[in-house]
């Protein structure tokens, strides 16, 4: 959480000038592990920012709101990474796995 200088405006509207930035930062991670090795085929990670302006009395409800806002966005990059990763393993690994023979 930020100040911003309001001056004397801050004391005539009594705190409910935004005069208060919150910034987040939220980063998503995925792992594609083997559970019985633990051998890790692949990662993917992404991160999302966000900044909103609040008052005093609304500070917390900013922080949380873009709290949430950031998630997403990190959500949302995560997962074109993570088709990208999958991509990659399923061509490095093809050629090892054999298709499965039924009976």
């Amino acid at each position: 959480m930020e100040d911003h200088e309001v001056g004397p405006l801050g004391v005539i509207s009594l705190g409910m000038l935004p005069n208060h930035e919150a910034r987040v930062t939220s980063t998503c991670s995925a792992a594609l592990m083997d559970v019985q090795t633990g051998y890790i085929y692949g990662l993917a990670e992404a991160t999302g920012r966000h900044n909103q302006l609040a008052s005093y009395w609304r500070s917390s409800d900013a922080v949380d709101s873009s709290r949430v806002k950031a998630e997403q966005e990190a959500f949302s990059q995560l997962v074109p990474e993570h088709e990208k990763m999958w991509t990659g393993v399923v061509r490095e690994y093809a050629s090892v796995v054999s298709p499965r023979v039924t009976p």
